[in-house]
């Protein structure tokens, strides 16, 4: 059985659930977790170099890495040795994004985020781990992201394409988990709810934890200080 906290299949949702989607890119890592600096983080680095071009265009710039949420990525070398079925794979799921996203970027605009990415990963090379900086970017706007930030992008890249619905889990009374749907403008709210129904649900574990560490930790406390007197 497949746990709620995951992704349902691609293949399966007929809305782009953009809150689990900011939440998961934010613990992706680049590099292999090599620095601290999140698949989402890379993502607003891109839209922001085509910050000039069409709302479409910066919101591919922000979905174009989204696949990575199902089938995670690879490294140049793995890429390179497994070879087209790696780019097969991605192609497929990222046309899922498009079509879940209404997002269908024309040739141009693709190379452009394509152009993008490579310059984004230039600045990485280059910079990381600080804070890149220069003249054409300001890294306060995608350095410090998280994902309400990048909800609020896709918001601002989303309002010509009034097609596009998102949803998010949200926690329900009785601690059960529902989809609710709503609107680019709204999802905020879900994320920061979603936020808080993670934190619950991981409270009662916590404490479990903390009450097993104290109960093992008192006897031995007691023989060290029966030994100390």
């Amino acid at each position: 059985m497949r746990p709620k906290w995951m992704l349902p299949p691609i293949e399966e949702l007929t809305e782009l659930p953009i809150g689990k989607i900011a939440m998961q890119l934010s613990r992706l890592n680049r590099y292999a977790g090599a620095v601290e600096f999140s698949v989402l983080r890379h993502s607003m680095l891109v839209r922001r170099l085509v910050r000039n071009q069409s709302n479409r265009c910066q919101l591919w710039a922000l979905l174009h890495d989204a696949h990575e949420c199902w089938i995670g990525d690879a490294l140049k070398p793995a890429k390179e040795i497994v070879g087209h079925a790696w780019s097969d794979l991605e192609t497929l799921y990222q046309s899922h994004v498009m079509r879940l996203a209404d997002c269908f970027p024309d040739q141009h605009e693709m190379q452009m985020v394509d152009d993008a990415d490579k310059e984004a990963c230039r600045l990485e090379m280059e910079h990381l781990p600080h804070c890149p900086w220069s003249a054409d970017v300001d890294p306060v706007e995608w350095f410090s992201a998280g994902p309400l930030e990048f909800v609020a992008a896709v918001d601002s890249a989303n309002r010509r394409h009034p097609s596009l619905v998102m949803s998010v889990p949200v926690r329900c009374d009785g601690g059960t988990t529902r989809q609710q749907t709503q609107g680019a403008a709204s999802v905020s709210a879900c994320v920061q709810r979603l936020h808080k129904a993670e934190q619950e649900e991981a409270r009662p574990r916590l404490q479990e934890l903390r009450r097993k560490r104290h109960a093992s930790a008192g006897p031995a406390a007691g023989r060290d200080r029966s030994q100390s007197g």
